[in-house]
């Protein structure tokens, strides 16, 4: 599934005109993609805390390198209205709401399937750009994007479910008790569950064998044999 994603995108950087088949450009994509990885990985590892407060943490850190690079390029700052055009979009794209969604997916499915569903977003971008410009895209993006969707696809009715075990575990995130793993008892003064019947509080998962459908999630991060 991960693999068709690749090899479309694969298809899309291929241009024979340049050494090894690939453009200096789409070697910096490639750079990007893999700092990406890496920060999506690290990203997994806390995506059971706050996800607000994550997302604030890391948007701050974020704007004050961008901001300290910036004035060490000798950018100048941009005027009040503009500053405040560019921090709404930036909390409806990237850097706000969907940060929050993609965290909220890397707790959900691991962040391999979750980078893999979010490397498809440039198609949208591209569908927009037909309908906006005149030139078309050439035989290759057809053939790239067939295969980005039947990877995508796959990836979204993938079902893997196998006998696991899941080992003695104390954490604390937001969660359900109808969802097979958060049966345990509340001690005096534990919040109560919101109207999506969620809340976050410290509790202990107890060793467990079990089988029924899953993805990576926080609860099944285990290994293959």
């Amino acid at each position: 599934m991960a693999a068709l994603i690749t090899a479309s995108c694969m298809i899309l950087s291929w241009n024979p005109d340049h050494p090894f088949g690939i453009s200096i450009f789409a070697l910096g994509i490639l750079l990007t993609c893999v700092l990406w990885g890496l920060d999506n990985n690290f990203s997994r590892m806390i995506a059971g805390k706050d996800l607000i407060a994550t997302m604030m943490i890391k948007g701050l850190a974020a704007g004050l390198i961008t901001l300290g690079i910036a004035s060490l390029l000798g950018e100048s700052i941009p005027s009040i209205p503009t500053c405040c055009i560019a921090m709404a979009i930036g909390f409806l794209g990237y850097g706000g709401l969907m940060s929050v969604f993609f965290m909220m997916a890397l707790r959900g499915i691991g962040s391999a399937r979750t980078g893999a569903l979010v490397s498809t977003s440039p198609f949208f971008g591209v569908a927009v750009s037909l309908l906006r410009f005149t030139d078309l895209p050439g035989p290759t993006f057809y053939l790239s994007c067939l295969i980005m969707a039947i990877g995508a696809c796959l990836l979204i009715t993938e079902r893997h479910a196998h006998p696991h075990h899941h080992p003695l575990l104390m954490h604390t995130h937001r969660h359900r008790h109808d969802d097979l793993h958060h049966d345990h008892e509340h001690a005096d003064g534990t919040p109560g569950p919101d109207r999506r019947g969620e809340h976050c509080h410290l509790h202990t998962h107890e060793t467990t064998w079990h089988d029924h459908p899953h993805m990576p999630d926080l609860h099944h991060r285990h290994g293959h044999e």
